[in-house]
């Protein structure tokens, strides 16, 4: 098979037609250059030359064979480049798994720094809650997790995002006040939708806190997982339920977001988190860009 350098030769002579011109052009001496050539030719079964002592011509084999000669030699370096900028981190991909809550707060603001200083690097997303997040970061499915605090892992780093205040969610024809003179106590003993202790566990664990704090005791009407699916039993007048203000960006017709003041010391935190021995240097890139 011909290597690189018979491609390049015969690139050199195809296009300068000149053996001495082709050799000082490849920083070589012409015998070895004719070697080359020869050797090609002999590998090939085809002469490429026409070769006289006043004149070197491309022969109808010759000519077929510079358009893929060159097209390899390009193919190679388009190839050698993408291996550099995959290297350097400047292109690639960032496999990013997601809650879909803090993805609606947090994610937009990543895709755009992402999109103006690392262009050609693709974010690959997967909606998931934060418990498969760790799973995923540990079989290597995902690169970076958006989502809930969890307990620490020492394979693990963590970036801290901005925290957000939780606000009450509560059927549109409620007959608790609007944005004056709620307080936590006007949740003791109304009907709640709280969080799944197993799948939800941080949201399940702060607002127990809170609940103790404050010495409330809500009726838990209904426990589920997810946020979304929460607000639509909240607008079927299910129960009311503490949801991140993030919310009322897409929360439906049928609730009403009622801020308590009471609240205001116990923010929800949301993290990104990625393994400490990623070789993804994409993954590097990115963090720089979001101020690791």
């Amino acid at each position: 098979m011909f290597t690189f350098d018979q491609l390049q030769a015969f690139v050199a002579v195809a296009q300068e037609l000149h053996f001495g011109r082709a050799a000082e052009r490849l920083n070589m001496t012409q015998p070895p250059l004719s070697r080359q050539i020869q050797s090609l030719e002999r590998q090939l079964e085809a002469q490429l030359f026409d070769r006289s002592t006043r004149s070197v011509r491309l022969t109808a084999a010759g000519r077929a064979f510079l358009v893929e000669a060159q097209r390899i030699l390009a193919l190679a370096q388009t190839a050698s480049d993408s291996a550099r900028r995959a290297a350097s981190g400047v292109s690639g991909s960032v496999h990013i798994g997601f809650t879909s809550v803090v993805g609606h707060a947090h994610l937009s603001a990543i895709l755009r720094s992402a999109a103006e200083r690392l262009p050609d690097v693709e974010l690959v997303l997967h909606e998931m809650v934060t418990a498969a997040q760790l799973d995923g970061l540990a079989i290597g499915a995902i690169d970076l997790g958006l989502g809930r605090p969890s307990l620490g892992d020492p394979e693990l780093s963590y970036r801290e995002l901005p925290r957000e205040r939780l606000v009450l969610a509560v059927p549109a024809d409620s007959p608790l006040p609007g944005a004056r003179g709620i307080s936590m106590s006007d949740l003791d003993q109304l009907n709640f939708i709280m969080y799944n202790p197993e799948e939800s566990r941080y949201f399940y664990d702060h607002l127990t806190w809170i609940f103790s704090v404050h010495g409330v005791k809500p009726t838990y009407v209904q426990r589920i997982a997810q946020v979304h699916t929460m607000m639509g039993l909240v607008e079927a007048g299910i129960g009311a339920a503490l949801v991140p203000d993030s919310t009322r960006g897409w929360a439906p017709a049928g609730v009403r977001l009622i801020d308590i003041a009471d609240l205001g010391n116990f923010p929800i935190a949301s993290h990104l988190v990625w393994r400490r021995d990623s070789t993804n240097p994409a993954l590097g890139s990115l963090l720089e860009v979001l101020g690791r």
